[in-house]
């Protein structure tokens, strides 16, 4: 018997999303997801044939820009939250122990939501449309 969180065969129907959200799984659906640190030419002919708008909805989620791991814990994406998390509360260890400048304090901190931000599409689509809930980022 295989856990549903590492259930990844047929994708499943989703219902009652926004327009949104349904042009998202639709964009991911038809041509994949995009890659952790690549993107294959593929995805990326189809990301940059979108207008602005359309390519800024698929890659960039503003709500979890502003609320980050609450974004994620809303979603019920609580392993995704608490890896993040993780990652905060190491980074704020070393800081204090190395005695790192407040600048790049901060720009670890904008760096995190941003990196929160661009993935939580992704990360939503894993766990409704193919039933994946990781912990990995």
């Amino acid at each position: 018997m295989t856990p549903t969180h590492l259930n990844s065969t047929a994708p499943a129907p989703v219902s009652g999303l926004s327009e949104r959200w349904m042009f998202r799984f639709g964009f991911f659906a038809q041509h994949g997801l995009p890659g952790f640190w690549k993107n294959s030419p593929e995805w990326v002919a189809a990301f940059k044939a979108l207008p602005f708008g359309r390519r800024m909805t698929v890659q960039f989620n503003w709500l979890a820009a502003l609320f980050g791991v609450f974004y994620l814990f809303a979603k019920g994406l609580w392993r995704k939250a608490v890896a993040f998390i993780a990652l905060g509360v190491t980074y704020g260890v070393v800081a204090t122990f190395g005695d790192t400048p407040e600048w790049v304090d901060r720009g670890v901190a904008i760096g995190l939501l941003a990196f929160c931000a661009t993935r939580a599409n992704v990360y939503v689509y894993e766990k409704k449309v193919l039933g994946k809930h990781t912990w990995s980022l």
